[in-house]
Formats: structure tokens, sequence, C-alpha cells
């Protein structure tokens, strides 16, 4: 995998101080994945993982727009 340092700057109005920046080190794969089309789906008993498509839009408005369900999504 090849290293790379990206610099982040944390959203303000206000003219960034110095400690605003921070250094995150990634790691990317040498080889690009596969494009969606190309990736398998991971099927178990209970679940299927895939991309996601058009029709599955309108039950992912649903699950999103459910403050119990967000509330769970941004705790974690």
């Amino acid at each position: 995998m090849a290293s790379h340092n990206t610099t982040v700057v944390m959203a303000s109005t206000e003219a960034p101080s110095e400690d605003a920046f921070v250094n995150v080190k990634t790691s990317l794969p040498r080889t690009p994945l596969p494009s969606l089309a190309d990736r398998p789906i991971i099927t178990t008993e209970r679940l299927a993982i895939r991309a996601f498509k058009a029709y599955d839009l309108d039950a992912l408005y649903e699950l999103r727009t459910q403050p119990e369900v967000m509330r769970c999504m941004c705790d974690s």
C-alpha cells in the first residue's frame, strides 16, 4: 500500500490557528478497487451486501428519516 500524508483543516469562519491543522496518514491500495458492477455480492443466510440500486432509494429514505434510527447512526 502507498502511504499519503493529508492535511485537514477544521471548518471555521475565522482564520485558522496553528492547532486547527491535523496531519492524517492514510494508506491507499496500489491497485484500484474493481468497479461496483464487477464486485461480487456477499451473501450469508440473513444478509446480502451489494452495491445500491435505484430501487433502494425509497427504502433508504424511509430508514434515514426515522429519528430513532438516525439517533443510533449518529451516536456510534
